[in-house]
């Protein structure tokens, strides 16, 4: 019991000793909806052909909506060398009124590596093409401001 409560003890101080955690993804709230957004290895883990599109139109009736568009196919083959999967992955964002925009382009690999008769893993790996472009030209700074009329 004692040494249950020293382990405790440290993991509570490591978790006090980080300075910020970010949580949840501000774009897709739902693991499964894009498993191979969140983890590369959910690449070819069902056998065959598998195509996901997702479309989020996040906060519609303001302004400066928030719109993420992802598109996801893989390939499962057990016939494969590693016997894993091959996967695409497009993500796009649009933040606010075109601020901001996100667009990433990957490709996913992953192999199963077999522990034991009835045991199997299955580790992926991500290499992807990303472009964030800021539209300065919308932009209004402090400075581009008269000081008297704002």
């Amino acid at each position: 019991m004692r040494k249950l409560g020293i382990i405790l003890f440290f993991i509570a101080g490591i978790f006090l000793l980080i300075p910020s955690v970010h949580g949840q993804d501000v774009i897709y709230s739902q693991q499964f909806s894009q498993p191979m957004y969140y983890n590369p290895a959910f690449t070819g883990i069902n056998t065959g052909v598998r195509a996901r599109f997702s479309y989020r139109d996040q906060w519609p009736n303001l302004p400066v909506d928030f719109k993420s568009y992802c598109f996801s196919a893989d390939v499962g083959d057990r016939g494969l060398p590693g016997s894993g999967g091959f996967g695409l992955l497009v993500n796009s964002t649009n933040d606010g009124i075109g601020l901001i925009k996100y667009v990433s382009v990957g490709l996913n690999m992953a192999v199963r590596v077999p522990i034991s008769s009835l045991m199997v893993a299955q580790v992926g790996i991500k290499a992807a093409v990303v472009q964030k472009k800021v539209n300065w030209d919308d932009m209004v700074f402090a400075d581009q401001l008269s000081e008297r009329y704002g």
